[in-house]
């Protein structure tokens, strides 16, 4: 446990004049553990890939069942491989672009 957190009301800081609260004092402290990698960036760029892809499969899946209407198997087939080598191309480019980007960093 951290003494801060189970200090006596109206004592004082416990190192002689901070007057941070105790969630304030763990937030801080913490965050001025954590290196400059830039970390939140990048679960936010992998959010946008992910949800992206999210996207796109939808959009597939409702093309796919319109061209599967008209009687379109040639294209559905076509269109179904297409989509799934350009799905796995944007998983590779997304690790492959992290692993160099954080490399060093590791």
């Amino acid at each position: 446990y951290h003494p801060v957190l189970f200090r006596k009301p109206g004592k004082g800081a416990v190192d002689g004049g901070d007057r941070r609260s105790p969630f304030q004092r763990c937030a801080v402290d913490g965050y001025q553990q954590l290196s400059d990698t830039g970390y939140t960036v990048a679960i936010e760029y992998g959010f946008y890939i992910f949800f992206g892809l999210c996207l796109f499969c939808i959009l597939i899946a409702l093309i796919v069942e319109r061209l599967r209407q008209a009687g379109r198997k040639t294209a559905v087939r076509y269109l179904d491989y297409t989509a799934r080598i350009i799905y796995v191309l944007i998983v590779l480019a997304t690790v492959a672009t992290y692993a160099v980007i954080f490399a060093d960093r590791l």
